[in-house]
């Protein structure tokens, strides 16, 4: 007799033996009186791993995963019934405790998780519409969460941990550095005449911001061509996602949508880009994306589009951070968003104060003129400025400039930190 079972743990415990059995597995009782049965009847069990619904898999099922298929939809037809004709009776029958509950739906198994995940998902839900300026139901019940979660854990553990703090906004952006604060100014370190914010990072309109985005786009592009996805989709993310990176302020391009496609299209434009940049599409533009591959003779699923889908657009993002990254840590930026103007200018006063008050060793600290000792470089600038200002405040005959008042510029100089109040 031919078990078959596309879990392949659950599978190899069908067909174990009776003494090796134990108490601590999932559905023991279950899996007791199968190897009970396999004991009494003059056949021998053959363990088969199938499947029945990969999204990947492309041709007609097999004999035994389509009975696998249809024995899973009748087992779920036998609980849905019998768990409504015996709800009254569950407080009685599981463990003499009651029940749990949770949104209307029962809790059988990992009861802490199941609680964590409905308290944190409420908490996600008000912070993203506050944030976002959305109706919490429309991220609740049309946001194609299964989707994200499917990506999350595809994704590596540093790709999570990256798009979970740029979702909370903790990626440190110079506005986030600047109100820790650890940055003196919050301007952008490739155009400099704007807030870097997160929205900014994506759609800065340096040349070199301008053209790594449209490669990306490009590449995107060709992607979704492979994967086929229905034509309207692409062109409306293509489209779409460009006209926001190029101004995300600005009014929605107008399209030529096919009827049909249109009510879709405000069905995710009701989202907004920067979330659908962010892997929040609506159910809708998925479902349609599921009847395109349904019409292609396709067996992959609109869900399963949404997570690569999902992915890509994560890799946008991350590869737009990294630029950004590497123009600040290797172009001398960094230096002039942490406060260099700041430091050139406390340098041109202390040095023309002279040594004044301080002890004779500080003397030749000042015999390099002014020119020289600004064209050095920045580290040396430091090193200067963090001699001679712990001695000027030790004689309380220092100016009041920048440094005597910000703590991010004491701290990127190796000042100490300012007293308290």
């Amino acid at each position: 007799m031919v078990v078959a079972c596309n879990n392949i743990q659950a599978l190899e415990k069908t067909v174990v033996s009776r003494d090796k059995v134990k108490v601590s597995w999932k559905s023991v009782d279950i899996i007791a009186q199968l190897l009970d049965l396999w004991r009494d009847l003059p056949i021998s069990p053959h363990a088969m791993h199938v499947y029945g619904q990969r999204d990947e898999r492309i041709g007609p099922l097999t004999f035994l995963e389509t009975l696998k298929v249809h024995m899973d939809s009748f087992a779920k037809h036998i609980a849905l019934n019998n768990l409504g004709q015996l709800q009254h009776l569950l407080p009685l029958l599981i463990g003499g405790y009651g029940t749990v509950s949770v949104g209307g739906q029962m809790v059988s198994s990992r009861l802490q998780e199941s609680l964590s995940d409905a308290i944190h998902c409420n908490s996600l839900m008000e912070y993203l519409a506050d944030k976002w300026e959305l109706d919490e139901l429309l991220l609740k019940d049309r946001v194609c969460w299964t989707s994200i979660t499917r990506a999350r854990k595809q994704a590596s553990f540093a790709q999570r941990k990256f798009i979970t703090k740029w979702i909370s906004g903790d990626t440190p952006s110079g506005v986030k550095m600047q109100r820790r604060p650890q940055r003196e100014s919050s301007l952008c370190p490739i155009c400099a005449d704007t807030d870097e914010t997160l929205v900014h990072i994506l759609t800065c309109h340096t040349t070199e911001s301008t053209d790594l985005r449209s490669s990306l786009l490009m590449e995107l592009q060709d992607w979704l061509i492979a994967e086929s996805t229905c034509p309207w989709i692409r062109e409306f993310l293509i489209q779409g996602l460009g006209s926001w990176f190029s101004d995300p302020v600005g009014n929605e391009p107008p399209g030529q949508w096919h009827l049909t496609f249109l009510p879709i299209t405000r069905d995710q434009l009701s989202l907004g880009w920067y979330a659908i940049l962010l892997g929040f599409f609506h159910e809708s533009i998925v479902q349609l994306q599921h009847r395109y591959y349904i019409s292609e003779g396709s067996r992959k699923t609109g869900i399963s589009w949404a997570k690569k889908v999902t992915l890509k657009l994560w890799n946008i993002i991350y590869q737009i951070w990294t630029s950004r990254n590497a123009f600040l840590h290797e172009t001398g930026a960094i230096d002039r968003v942490s406060g260099l103007a700041q430091l050139q200018q406390a340098i041109t006063a202390e040095h023309a104060q002279g040594p004044g008050y301080l002890h004779r060793v500080y003397t030749r600290y000042f015999g390099n003129p002014l020119p020289s000792l600004l064209a050095s470089s920045v580290a040396s600038q430091k090193e200067w400025f963090l001699v001679i200002r712990p001695a000027r405040e030790a004689t309380d005959l220092f100016a009041y400039d920048a440094f005597a008042i910000s703590a991010s510029l004491r701290a990127w100089i190796g000042l100490p930190p300012l007293p308290e109040a």
